[in-house]
């Protein structure tokens, strides 16, 4: 008994190595698997957009031809007929006899761009993209290989009348890719509002203040459509009639009409920016002037205005140019207001901001332009639609101005601050 109370103490044990020490299960994959998955997203997602794409363009053509009584086209014909059009939507340009056609339908591209779009969102969940790397390399992926199927499909989609290129092919499905992919892989990544915190201040009052302005422009250029189609509806009618198409005919018809509407609302903003857009060579549609030939028997071109029509030109414009400088304005008025650190606190700051607005907008409506317009068939139809530099320049000097002037009026402190 004496022995063991005695006993001196045991000497204590060495500490067991931390927990953190052992291997744990990473929710991260390994640095080596992650550019493979994310790979292989991007490709599916690419594959799935086309997929999807290729079946929204060739159902309605195969209906038209397979319902069409006198159509002398072969199943054949058809194929390759939906396939072009489908590359047409991505901006690709085809080569026809005696020219070449590439006036794109904007509403398809808008819908190739949603389902980029969606399918890049898709991955992007699906493979766990966190960081800008990852986004980039599901991107670049998505890019790729949506240019490549677009290749093939350029190859495929030839005839005796037709032969796509399949550079415009690889050029233009590339763009819309990274465009529209892009903007779904940051969204799926779920980091867009932290990556939108670290633009600059002056840099998210101009993009504010940009979307705002393309918004009220395109919007002014769809009304003005809307109300020409109204205005001319009986030589819209007349058209149609003349076409002779039968009911599936005309329905294809009216689906070109749709698809080509959002083509005809940038023509309209590009109408109302001041520089007009032409239909043919040695053609204008400005409010300037109207110089017009003969144009192609589409009903929404029946809505174009007479040859030496100018009224109204001016005042539209001049309404136009001023609400979308007045939305733009008050909108990163407002939104300066809730940024910390006051952004607009001098002159300075105030032009900077809105010669940035206007060129954001200017560059954003000089893109569309450039789309909406191309050459729609040999001749004199080489060129048709806007020219895109005449486009941005008006759009980037005019919403410079009335964004300056609405800042400036709603920014009195600074007089006080100036004339102190």
């Amino acid at each position: 008994m004496t022995n063991l109370v005695s006993r001196p103490p045991r000497p204590p044990r060495p500490p067991r190595p931390p927990a953190a020490r052992r291997p744990a299960p990473s929710r991260r994959q390994p640095r080596g698997d992650a550019p493979q998955s994310v790979s292989l997203a991007g490709t599916l997602a690419a594959l799935r957009a086309a997929a999807l794409g290729l079946l929204v363009v060739m159902l309605p053509v195969l209906v038209a031809w397979a319902t069409a009584a006198d159509s002398g086209a072969s199943a054949t014909e058809a194929v390759t007929g939906g396939l072009a059009i489908w590359l047409v939507g991505h901006l690709g340009r085809l080569s026809v006899p005696g020219g070449g056609f590439g006036l794109a339908p904007l509403g398809l591209t808008l819908l190739l761009a949603v389902l980029l779009y969606s399918s890049a969102v898709r991955a992007a969940r699906a493979a766990k993209v966190r960081g800008r790397r990852a986004v980039v390399s599901l991107t670049a992926a998505l890019a790729a290989s949506y240019a490549a199927i677009a290749v093939v499909v350029s190859l495929f989609a030839r005839s005796a009348a037709v032969h796509p290129r399949p550079v415009s092919a690889f050029l233009g499905a590339a763009g819309l890719a990274l465009v529209a992919g892009g903007a779904g892989a940051v969204r799926g990544s779920g980091r867009a509002g932290a990556w939108w915190a670290r633009v600059p201040a002056a840099g998210r009052l101009a993009l504010t203040g940009a979307a705002a302005a393309v918004s009220v422009w395109l919007a002014g250029g769809s009304l003005l459509v809307a109300a020409m189609l109204a205005l001319h509806r009986g030589e819209v009618a007349d058209v149609a009639a003349g076409l002779h198409a039968g009911t599936s005919g005309t329905l294809l018809v009216l689906l070109i009409c749709v698809l080509y509407a959002p083509t005809a609302a940038v023509w309209g903003t590009s109408y109302l920016a001041g520089p007009g857009f032409a239909v043919g060579t040695g053609t204008t549609v400005a409010v300037s002037g109207v110089h017009l030939g003969a144009v192609p028997a589409l009903p929404l071109l029946a809505a174009l205005p007479s040859t030496g029509d100018t009224a109204g030109g001016w005042p539209l414009a001049i309404a136009a140019t001023l609400a979308a400088g007045l939305v733009s304005g008050v909108l990163v008025d407002r939104a300066a207001r809730r940024e910390p650190g006051q952004p607009i606190s001098s002159w300075r700051d105030l032009l900077s901001i809105a010669a940035l607005t206007g060129s954001v907008t200017g560059l954003a409506l000089g893109v569309l332009a450039a789309a909406s317009s191309g050459p729609a068939g040999p001749g004199r139809l080489a060129h048709t639609g806007p020219t895109p530099w005449w486009v941005a320049l008006a759009a980037a000097a005019t919403t410079t101005v009335v964004v300056a002037g609405i800042l400036a009026g709603r920014r009195r402190e600074l007089f006080h601050r100036a004339g102190g």
